[in-house]
């Protein structure tokens, strides 16, 4: 089925116009860019013909993956990010029936990822504390054991620590529904003052981002751990690269954390694999696998070709990983390298609500949460 055209109205289309006032051509953003196909008549010329036609495809904005990697290298600070975003939101407000079937199973998953069913409240092992560590709902799903096996670390530090296992949002903000993240980022908000926390320890970079707007102090876990823990033991005779998170591509002091890890866990690993330009996008955000499952493929794929021989990657984004193969691929992620055990093979769509349910069942005592789910 061939795509729909949608029309864009005044305000989408100033948005557009900005971009192309400052966009000079240069092709920097194209060499890191999960839509480099699609824009490789040039990002200028492709939006100066939307701006002529006053229409876009219903599809072309979910071909991008909001990595950012666009918007950090532009020399004239042309967001195009930002355009992306705005006409997500434009498909959104009158899609055509196939997308709305799209968008249906996006706002499911978003719906199934935030029920109360599905996660658990804030949870403490002895008193109420005012810290809590929060998974996000891609190590929940794809790695219940290494979401406990981290919060047993922080507990170890400190006693009161707490766990909720919940969603930041970000599924329905990339789809271009800010009405539905705003609502979780107001629940979250509530549940977080009702329990007296003051600080939530993140282990999910789309969760650092998402959630850095509530009035409680965010800290990624990776920079927590570091500054409790020491003696980490190098992995004598592994060859590794580090895959740097796009959500962490303009967080110098988060990523220079995560690399001083890296470096300690693989004394000779390469923490600039892609580039001085900094990461190379895994493809798996924004959507795209749902919408564009053949273009997430594609750029997946392409990430092989900065890796040598005998390589294991280690990443500390749970998606990051579950987009590059995970243990099947010799992919790993940080925490799992730091704390030890087999990471599973990468689950089932099914699998995954069933993890998440494991979790929940060991967080809330129903097994025995100092043990194996």
């Amino acid at each position: 089925m061939g795509a729909i055209h949608l029309k864009l109205n005044e305000t989408e289309l100033s948005k557009l116009r900005l971009f192309a006032d400052r966009c000079v051509d240069c092709g920097l953003c194209l060499k890191g860019c999960t839509m480099s196909d699609e824009l490789r008549d040039g990002p200028k010329n492709v939006i100066s013909r939307f701006l002529t036609e006053g229409t876009i495809d219903d599809d072309w904005a979910f071909r991008c993956s909001l990595c950012g990697y666009c918007s950090t290298v532009c020399p004239t600070g042309a967001d195009l990010r930002s355009v992306m975003i705005a006409l997500r939101e434009a498909s959104c407000k009158k899609p055509p029936l196939r997308m709305k079937k799209i968008f249906a199973g996006v706002l499911l998953f978003q719906f199934m990822a935030t029920w109360r069913y599905m996660g658990t409240p804030p949870v403490f092992p002895k008193k109420r504390g005012k810290r809590l560590f929060f998974p996000g709902c891609a190590m929940a799903s794809s790695d219940p054991e290494l979401a406990l096996k981290t919060w047993r670390a922080l507990i170890s530090m400190d006693p009161d620590m707490g766990i909720m296992v919940d969603c930041c949002g970000t599924p329905a903000s990339s789809l271009g529904r800010r009405d539905i993240f705003e609502r979780i980022r107001g629940r979250l908000e509530k549940t977080l003052t009702v329990w007296g926390v003051e600080e939530i320890i993140v282990a999910c970079p789309n969760c650092l981002k998402a959630l850095s707007s509530l009035p409680v102090k965010v800290t990624p876990v990776w920079g927590y751990l570091e500054n409790t823990i020491s003696g980490l033991q190098a992995l004598e005779g592994k060859e590794a690269m580090f895959h740097a998170p796009c959500p962490l591509r303009d967080e110098n002091r988060e990523l220079a954390e995560v690399e001083r890890l890296a470096r300690t866990l693989f004394p000779s690993i390469r923490t600039k694999p892609y580039g001085a330009n900094g990461g190379m996008c895994c493809g798996a955000g924004g959507m795209v696998p749902i919408v564009h499952p053949k273009t997430f493929s594609d750029w997946s794929r392409r990430i092989s070709d900065y890796r040598k021989d005998g390589e294991i990657v280690l990443c500390c984004c749970q998606s990051c990983v579950d987009a590059m193969g995970g243990r099947d691929a010799d992919v790993i992620h940080l925490l799992r390298a730091m704390l030890g055990g087999e990471a599973p093979p990468p689950p089932t769509s099914l699998g995954r609500w069933i993890n998440r349910r494991k979790l929940r069942r060991a967080i809330l005592g129903k097994q025995n949460w100092r043990g194996s789910l």
